[in-house]
């Protein structure tokens, strides 16, 4: 069971929210339709540990996540009028209700000895069995981390850095750009983000969807051409002002990288661009 207060009002910047519940399901009542928008829940520590698109009904976003017992704040993240917003919100999940479920066994254990009045010990062994499987469901804890046999679905939260200069100027990205439930630029300066639920090798050491996580994806949704070749209206043998043909190179953690586009860029990396 959740307990929350259903109905929790926020204000951020101005735009108003709600939270509401119903089971598993949090949604965030907007006065926005069709509005990108992410659910993301961190531990009492602040650590993220899972990521959800959701799904809108009547500008109510749903995201559906089901939780071990403790403390958690779900964060969901907005796109409204370019700007982005985080109403976040301060939820405990329980566990069972032990006290309803020491009284309905206490029950079956009397009707247990009554209808085998004779054989009292069905009735001790009926109730025994219960209590085995109450203390089961109660201890139960789901994994935070689904694995199967291709791999693991787990929650990752990274950043890169990208340097861009065309002839001697450096190139900002407009920022806050992209999917917010795929890669994106951040609110800093020429800062790559993602933060979602990705598929990894069972030791958690591959990406299983590269695609996902190439560098050129980054650029189609900013609307700049980037290949192995071009850098926006610029491409090898082009010359810049006051120079000669200049050349498309790129550089990431200082080594020169040829794949481009195609590279799938990981946590921490520092990407260099440079045509001249």
């Amino acid at each position: 069971m959740l307990a929350h207060a259903d109905g929790e009002h926020l204000s951020v910047e101005g735009y108003e929210f709600e939270l509401v519940k119903d089971g598993n399901r949090f949604g965030l009542v907007t006065e926005y339709e069709d509005l990108n928008v992410q659910a993301q829940i961190m531990d009492d520590k602040g650590v993220d540990i899972y990521y959800t698109d959701t799904e809108e009904l009547n500008k109510t976003y749903w995201a559906t996540w089901r939780p071990l017992p403790g403390d958690y704040q779900i964060q969901f993240i907005a796109r409204i009028d370019g700007k982005i917003l985080k109403p976040t919100y301060n939820i405990t999940a329980s566990r069972l209700p032990w006290d309803a479920i020491l009284g309905v066994l206490g029950l079956l254990f009397v009707i247990g000895r009554w209808r085998y009045r004779r054989k009292l010990w069905y009735g001790y062994l009926l109730g025994g069995v219960l209590i085995v499987i109450a203390a089961g469901i109660y201890l139960y804890q789901p994994a935070p981390i689904a694995c199967d046999s291709e791999g693991c679905l787990l929650p990752i939260h990274w950043h890169a850095e990208l340097n861009i200069s065309v002839c001697g100027n450096e190139v900002f990205l407009p920022e806050e750009v992209g999917d917010l439930n795929a890669q994106h630029t951040h609110n800093d300066t020429n800062r790559l983000h993602l933060h979602a639920m990705t598929k990894m090798n069972v030791d958690q050491t591959a990406l299983l969807t590269p695609d996902q996580h190439k560098l050129g994806d980054v650029f189609q949704q900013t609307g700049i051409r980037f290949n192995s070749t071009c850098f926006s209206s610029y491409c090898n043998g082009d010359a810049c002002i006051g120079s000669g043909a200049g050349k498309l190179r790129m550089t990431v953690n200082g080594e020169a990288n040829t794949e481009y586009d195609e590279y799938v860029w990981i946590d921490g990396d520092e990407i260099a661009i440079v045509f001249e």
